[in-house]
């Protein structure tokens, strides 16, 4: 993996007899994680599967399956009922299979669960490794740049128009304290999800919220600007977190940024 040859490194300093039993591959939206888990796979030379649930029984089949293999969980959207519930293989390690917990924010995960498991973390990745990945119709690349830190991102503007959310994040920055809050939760019905590709990602929108705002503030000293960036930083990690209802969190967003701008 380009650019991650540190991590890779690291992997390769383990064998399937002393690969951790429980780890987590640690990074941001987009950072590379599957890729990570195909490159263990094969370093491994064991297949993986994804539990989409956990409970109680999902826990006891794993342990009785006879045969090995590389379990691959999202942690970002485990309640804490289900972290409890994972505990029990993190401490009773499987004789002969791995757990894998992906993960964007390490506050999301139990302390008990940071403390019992390997973290892979991914690191931060260069301008020049960056750039191989920006669409060739973006030609202000030090801009994205700005905004944008991973491949994954990056990869995904061939299928957006980066315009459209960019003027749009600058609209609601510079609009949200004038709007009437009927107005303003308008904004809501603009995001994508449930995997309507015709609106708004949060997650990029979140990118280009923080970016536009704190530049904002730099250039003008904007009090405003710096509210907006405050805020949005916070909800940045809370949409990261798949626990909440993204529908209702950004309703809370929205009304969160209208009240503190407006001062109310």
């Amino acid at each position: 993996m380009v650019g991650q040859e540190r991590l890779i490194n690291q992997i390769n300093n383990f064998t399937i007899d002393n690969f951790p039993k429980s780890s987590i591959l640690n990074g941001e939206q987009g950072c590379g994680k599957h890729s990570l888990i195909k490159y263990i796979e094969s370093h491994l030379n064991l297949n993986s599967i994804f539990l989409s649930d956990i409970n109680n029984e999902v826990i006891e089949n794993i342990y009785l399956s006879p045969n090995p293999y590389i379990y691959i969980i999202d942690g970002d959207s485990l309640t804490i009922k289900q972290q409890n519930i994972l505990l029990k293989t993190i401490e009773e390690p499987l004789a002969n299979s791995f757990l894998i917990i992906l993960n964007e924010n390490l506050s999301s995960l139990l302390p008990t669960i940071l403390d019992r498991c390997y973290i892979f973390k991914f690191d931060f990745y260069d301008d020049i490794t960056l750039k191989q990945f920006i669409p060739p119709q973006y030609t202000d690349q030090s801009s994205l740049l700005n905004i944008l830190r991973t491949p994954g991102k990056l990869i995904n503007l061939a299928n957006i128009n980066f315009d459209d959310y960019n003027n749009f994040s600058l609209k609601m920055i510079s609009k949200l304290k004038l709007a009437s809050l009927a107005n303003a939760l308008t904004i809501v019905d603009k995001f994508n999800y449930k995997e309507d590709y015709n609106k708004f990602e949060i997650s990029l929108m979140i990118d280009l919220l923080l970016y536009n705002s704190y530049r904002n503030y730099l250039d003008n000293k904007n009090k405003d600007s710096l509210i907006f960036y405050n805020i949005s930083l916070i909800y940045k990690n809370k949409f990261s977190t798949k626990v909440y209802d993204k529908k209702q969190l950004m309703i809370s967003y929205i009304i969160e940024l209208w009240k503190t701008l407006k001062g109310v």
